[in-house]
């Protein structure tokens, strides 16, 4: 019986020494949790971090890291079901980011910013997809940002 224990003991302490490695805590200070948090499509070469964190809430980032027109398209069609606030941001956000990486006369881009602008119209100004966003909210602010700078590249 006491050995069986000790053997209990040993596995258990092997098993949580094997779960340590990768998990931690690191403090960083203001400056750095702000740049963080100003990360977006427009500033940087990536999505904000509500962006991606609704493509984890959706299960959707390994799928966007695959083909990314794909999951977006699939992220419409979604959309088109639920009618949903969040939707609205990310995709307007995830077209802009994809038709920045494309040439400027790439008629793909031209379509991605067209339908970045209906998609960020629709975040800030549809009444059907919940509650209205704050004007206070920097998203808000982002989501004009990307509504207006979408139209420019079409003209």
């Amino acid at each position: 019986m006491f050995r069986i224990q000790r053997i209990t003991i040993l596995f258990l302490a092997l098993a949580f020494a094997g779960c340590g490695g990768g998990l931690g805590i690191r403090k960083f200070g203001e400056e750095e949790h702000y740049r963080l948090e100003s990360v977006n499509a427009i500033s940087e070469h990536m999505a904000s971090t509500r962006t991606q964190m609704f493509l984890r809430r959706s299960a959707l980032e390994k799928d966007y890291q695959r083909d990314r027109l794909e999951t977006l398209h699939e992220l419409s069609e979604q959309l088109c079901a639920s009618e949903d606030r969040d939707s609205l941001f990310a995709l307007s956000e995830l077209c802009y980011l994809n038709a920045k990486r494309r040439p400027p006369t790439d008629p793909l881009a031209l379509k991605l910013f067209l339908t970045s602008a209906y998609y960020a119209y629709g975040y800030l100004f549809e009444e059907s997809p919940g509650v209205p966003p704050s004007p206070f909210d920097p998203y808000f602010r982002l989501a004009c940002e990307l509504y207006n700078r979408s139209l420019s590249h079409m003209i």
